[in-house]
């Protein structure tokens, strides 16, 4: 009882001043360290332990030992971890062994993978096949790692940015798992794109050495950087790199390129020839008018946006928009770029589909197809 439920009713106090001597604790340790200021354990504890700190401190504070009303500012209470719907248990003999996990991945991939599952707060279900995911993903860092490319990239650089932006919001906000999400997605972009990779990497290995730290201080070295990534400081966003428009523009591309291989698929056809028709300027200014707009009356909204001379497309398109806002992307681009940077990417589409592609703007065609394009989403017309 007393190095169990006494003690840890008070133990926080007493880190404040470990070697302390004459006293429990000391007084003016506890006013500058004190109240903690989070607290991470199991649900459990908030009846326990949790509950019993709160009685000392407003005991102690009463005494005048102490100047806090409560011991702890934040509480997260983590999920368990549970196999075949049951927390696991010797009993239930649903218990994995963590040394065979450490034997076979290393403890950075078990420490990634029960990290990436789910929230902190919430139960996670184990599975053997996760941790083989963490461990595709560590390997994949050091495979781009070896590569040579000199060229730079406004693309990964921007890319870089904005993951460095929104994985120190994740991590900062206990969101692990959504923070080693977008790191994976980061990778696979990098994986995917062409151009001089080393200074994402070395913000990579810096942002993965909570989750994984031996696999980042080897990614650190590999790269050539000097010193312990654990000494590294933190990388920081710079927001006039992002480039929301490019961003959106790739995504088109991914988005094009997925889509012709489901028709081509449908079809069973091997294309001689593809066209991309992209939307009419109207529907662009048009996408723009809703996103800003705060009504979703779409008789409102008709009124309000109507385009003159398209008023049968407009009037349908705003009650689309309006019952699917998903198609509506965060960046809107316009007829001229959407244009253009299809023509700077069609040389790539010619290889990967093996026939000619051909870029059209859908105001300048007579073709049927033309009509159906959209902002973000060229229409494809496959002979």
């Amino acid at each position: 009882t007393m190095d169990t439920f006494v003690d840890s009713s008070w133990y926080f106090l007493r880190y404040c001043s470990p070697k302390e001597k004459k006293f429990a604790f000391d007084k003016k340790k506890t006013a500058t360290w004190m109240p903690v200021d989070q607290y991470v354990g199991g649900i459990e504890h908030a009846i326990l332990h949790l509950l019993y700190s709160r009685f000392f401190v407003k005991a102690l504070r009463d005494l005048k030992y102490i100047h806090i009303d409560e011991p702890f500012t934040r509480l997260l209470a983590h999920g368990m971890v549970t196999k075949e719907g049951s927390v696991m248990s010797k009993s239930r003999g649903n218990v994995v062994d963590p040394g065979e996990m450490i034997e076979k991945y290393g403890s950075d991939v078990l420490r990634l993978y029960l990290l990436s599952v789910s929230a902190p707060e919430k139960d996670m279900e184990w599975t053997d096949e996760g941790a083989e995911g963490s461990n595709r993903f560590l390997l994949r860092l050091f495979t781009l790692a070896d590569e040579k490319n000199k060229i730079k990239s406004k693309a990964i650089e921007g890319r870089m940015h904005k993951t460095i932006k929104e994985v120190s919001e994740d991590i900062e906000s206990f969101r692990y798992n959504s923070a080693i999400s977008k790191l994976i997605v980061f990778s696979n972009y990098l994986l995917q794109t062409e151009g001089d990779k080393k200074e994402a990497l070395k913000n990579m290995a810096l942002m993965i050495a909570p989750f994984a730290p031996h696999a980042a201080e080897e990614l650190w070295s590999k790269l050539g950087n000097k010193g312990l990534v654990a000494r590294a400081k933190w990388p920081k966003c710079n927001a006039k790199k992002i480039d929301n428009k490019l961003e959106t523009a790739e995504e088109m591309i991914e988005n094009v390129k997925r889509d012709i291989r489901n028709i081509i698929n449908l079809v069973k056809v091997k294309p001689r020839n593809i066209s991309l028709f992209v939307a009419e300027e109207w529907k662009y200014r048009l996408f723009e008018d809703v996103k800003k707009s705060e009504s979703r009356d779409v008789g409102q909204l008709i009124r309000k946006f109507i385009v003159k001379g398209h008023e049968n497309d407009s009037t349908k398109l705003i009650s689309i928009l309006v019952k699917d806002p998903g198609k509506i992307s965060m960046e809107i681009l316009n007829e001229k770029y959407e244009y253009t940077f299809l023509n700077n990417n069609k040389e790539m589409l010619e290889k990967e589909f093996e026939c000619k592609i051909e870029v059209m703007k859908a105001e300048s065609s007579s073709e049927q197809k033309a009509r159906q394009a959209l902002p973000g989403k060229p229409a494809i017309l496959v002979r």
